[in-house]
């Protein structure tokens, strides 16, 4: 869960700090409020594509700074990438120079864009005004079951088990229709 989201020089923003509650969080305002501007920098923490032009006007740097409480699986995700996870915490920071360049750390050790791709899947979802479209994707149903019922360790023994009969049905299929033609054989050649 995302608990606080420090951003400085991004867009319009010099400086604020963002605390995120365990309930339910919506960004509302009008119209150049600044929205965008915080999911832009949450999906920099994500590790989504930011152009230089986020950085304030005047300023040589923009810096995105999010820390997260995590579960056990995502703890265990970043021990298998080489990072620590102190008490399930994560600090995750990115500062982006007009040079070009890209600083990311975690838990403030070096890490590339391509890790917070691969981690912020499992971080945070982010809900647009269009999102709900996909509840009437008959497609998605199952995928929002199986997320709701958190069964991934059964799902996945399933898939595996899945996979294995449809490769024994094709066996029996193979030999039925071998025995067949054999027996078609047999009975040409008798004749």
């Amino acid at each position: 869960m995302l608990e606080t989201l420090y951003i400085e020089n991004v867009a319009v923003i010099e400086s604020a700090e963002i605390s995120f509650t365990s309930k339910f969080n919506v960004l509302t305002g009008e119209t150049g409020a600044g929205k965008s501007i915080i999911i832009d920098s949450i999906n920099a923490i994500l590790g989504e594509r930011i152009p230089k032009d986020i950085i304030r006007n005047g300023c040589d740097y923009a810096l995105i700074t999010a820390e997260f409480s995590v579960s056990k699986s995502v703890e265990a995700k970043l021990i298998d990438l080489g990072y620590s996870c102190d008490e399930g915490t994560l600090i995750i920071s990115r500062k982006l120079s007009l040079d070009g360049r890209n600083n990311v750390r975690i838990n403030g050790k070096p890490a590339t864009v391509s890790i917070l791709r691969e981690i912020g899947v499992d971080l945070i979802n982010i809900h647009g005004q269009h999102d709900s479209q996909h509840l009437l994707n008959s497609e998605s149903h199952l995928g929002f079951i199986d997320a709701l019922a958190d069964n991934q360790v059964i799902y996945d023994e399933y898939i595996t088990n899945y996979k294995k009969l449809v490769e024994i049905k094709h066996k029996i299929k193979d030999l039925t229709e071998n025995n067949n033609n054999n027996a078609d054989l047999k009975e040409m050649l008798e004749f």
